[in-house]
């Protein structure tokens, strides 16, 4: 035992034993040791600890060392992060950026994009169906839908008794669990879904047509651009306006009614909270028109248009807001037959910093004419766009070289500008494969079922999957209603040839690596935008530069048919060069190499050609 030891004796003669002890006190040297024999697992009682404590005073001044150490040693290293915050290398500033000014929008027609149930009316299904090559093969990042139950064309087969209402959806497109399937689908892929919706116009079958008060009355003076024969229609004995004429049966809302308003403000929360993420305001530019002006399109974009979109921005900030998620209010001011010239109308749709319109809008400024549909060419131009668009407000503005009313066309410079200016790109579907189809009309059976308007041809056809309409329907008569259809309309692209094994570098691979590229480099995201680089001026070529503070610069050169051989030297501008994109390809400038030197030869391009160089200053 530790204090003394116990000794056992027999006494002789009997069984009995007799215990002994011998006793000896432990020195002050042992008190502060462990015995080996000691119980590994003995405990001790909150007393025998203060005791020991009391008696063996080492242990204290140990652990009070080993406290200060800890804390010596903590604050050190909190002095020594926060010095390494101070004093190390910044992160790059980046802006406050949505959805929209991030990434690249597919804007889709539904009723033409795919069939899925072989009616020959594309629809919701076969949208949903399309959704990995939206976003996997073009690489876009939102969805813009067109109408679900648009005034045109005015017959669509199946639906003879169908009377929209703005929250419906036209049957011959599905139904809203549909819908509803088709958002989640894209969702899913991490796309979000903008719904295009006209407020300015509605088909003579429309529920809105049972109350006469919210129809825009027929004036003299009034005017459109648009119409066949006057601007009028008549219903129930009454001529009311309709910016297409009477032969379109279409009628303008009387949006300056606070009662349409109202309704108009339900119909916007209603499809919000549907779960998609923004609104495209359809033809926004003609929402009130002025009455008795002469000029060409004096009519539009009016104050009070202006007005109408700023009350449904104000919805949709509500909603936003309610969401925790931004929402975007889109606007196309539509087929004006005005397009950009010495100034962009649309950029009024935006309204003012201090009572805002809509987020973005829709600029002609690199569709087919700049958006004009008259006969005289107005030639694209970036330094026209340097001098239209101010530079606060270029993160407001989207691009697209095709719209809803305006026809798609192959064109290597507009295509890039729309990817390599600040603005938001958007690909109308079917324009990234370059085609350019001309304006016919397809076969009755096929959109737009016979309704062949002549602002809307061209752009409104069935999307060329392949030859022979395999990837648009299973109907019986596809092969002979496409085959017919891709030759009057000379269209000879489709999607299953750009996307064949064995393909040479194509119009839609410049268009995905434009867009694959923009999401790469900040500079083309949200860069600053200039064209004075201390070089001379070439004729039929424009250079400009993109620049990300913390971020390499990009610099890109565009350069037309016209344009002459030309050495050009950007020794003033960056200390190297290195080309991320040249279409067509040239064996002497080839990707990802950094070039020798700054001063570069451009040979004559028998094309529009493009050269994207990142640039080391």
């Amino acid at each position: 035992m530790d204090a003394h030891d116990v000794e056992f004796r027999a006494l002789s003669g009997s069984g009995d034993k007799i215990v002994t002890e011998n006793e000896h006190f432990l020195n002050e040297k042992d008190k502060c040791s462990v015995s080996e024999k000691s119980d590994e697992f003995h405990i001790l009682t909150k007393e025998e600890l203060l005791k020991f404590d009391k008696e063996c005073p080492i242990y204290r001044r140990l652990r009070i060392g080993l406290i200060v150490c800890f804390w010596v040693l903590w604050i050190a290293l909190l002095i020594a992060s926060a010095l390494i915050i101070v004093f190390s290398a910044k992160c790059p500033p980046r802006p406050d950026s949505k959805f929209w000014q991030l990434k690249t929008g597919y804007w889709v027609n539904p009723f033409t994009f795919k069939d899925s149930d072989g009616d020959l009316v594309g629809d919701l299904k076969g949208l949903a169906s399309a959704a990995n090559y939206i976003d996997r093969d073009v690489g876009a990042g939102f969805i813009i839908l067109g109408c679900l139950d648009p005034w045109y064309p005015k017959k669509i087969p199946g639906a003879q008794e169908f009377a929209p209402n703005f929250t419906s959806i036209h049957p011959s497109l599905g139904t809203m669990d549909d819908f509803h399937s088709t958002i989640r689908t894209f969702k899913k892929l991490g796309l979000d879904v903008v719904l295009t919706i006209d407020f300015n116009g509605i088909s003579k079958n429309h529920n809105y047509t049972q109350r006469p008060n919210f129809l825009k009355v027929y004036e003299n003076g009034m005017k459109s651009g648009n119409a066949v024969g006057e601007p009028k229609i008549n219903i129930a004995s009454v001529d009311y306006y309709s910016t297409y004429g009477s032969s379109s049966e279409m009628v303008d809302l009387n949006l300056e009614n606070s009662d349409v308003l109202d309704e108009i403000k339900k119909v916007v929360r209603f499809w919000l909270e549907k779960g998609i993420d923004g609104i495209l305001l359809a033809d926004a530019a003609f929402y009130v028109n002025a009455v008795n002006c002469e000029a060409d399109g004096c009519e539009l974009y009016t104050n009070e248009t202006i007005g109408v979109i700023q009350k449904i921005r104000e919805v949709v900030d509500e909603v936003s807001a309610k969401a925790g998620r931004h929402k975007v209010l889109m606007a196309d001011p539509g087929n004006t037959r005005t397009g950009v010239d010495k100034s962009d109308p649309s950029l009024l749709l935006l309204g003012t910093e201090e009572s805002p319109a809509a987020h973005l809008v829709i600029s002609r400024q690199f569709s087919h004419n700049r958006g004009w549909k008259e006969s005289i060419p107005h030639a694209i131009s970036i330094k026209d766009y340097a001098s239209l668009v101010d530079s606060n407000k270029t993160r407001n503005v989207a691009f697209s070289i095709a719209t809803p009313s305006d026809i798609p066309y192959r064109s290597t410079y507009s295509t890039a500008a729309t990817f390599l200016l600040p603005g938001t790109p958007i690909v109308y579907a079917g324009s990234e494969l370059g085609w350019a189809p001309d304006s016919v009309a397809p076969p009755p059976q096929l959109y737009p079922f016979g309704d062949n308007r002549v602002y809307f041809k061209g752009s409104n056809l069935p999307m060329p999957w392949d030859l022979l309409g395999n990837g648009f329907s299973t109907h019986n008569d596809t092969a002979s209603l496409y085959t017919k259809y891709l030759k009057d309309g000379n269209v000879t692209e489709t999607v299953q040839a750009v996307l064949a094994a064995g393909r040479e570098y194509n119009f839609f691979n410049l268009t995905t690596d434009l867009m694959r590229l923009r999401l790469a480099e900040p500079s083309l995201l949200w860069g600053q935008f200039t064209m004075d680089l201390n070089i001379n001026e070439v004729s039929g070529m424009e250079i400009f530069k993109r620049n990300a503070t913390g971020f390499d610069s990009i610099v890109i050169a565009l350069l037309k048919e016209e344009t002459p051989s030309v050495v050009v030297d950007l020794s003033s501008t960056c200390t190297s060069l290195t080309p991320l994109l040249v279409y067509p390809a040239n064996a002497l400038i080839e990707k990802d190499q950094t070039l020798l030197n700054t001063k570069i030869y451009f040979s004559a391009p028998t094309s529009d050609a493009l050269y994207v160089f990142k640039c080391t200053e």
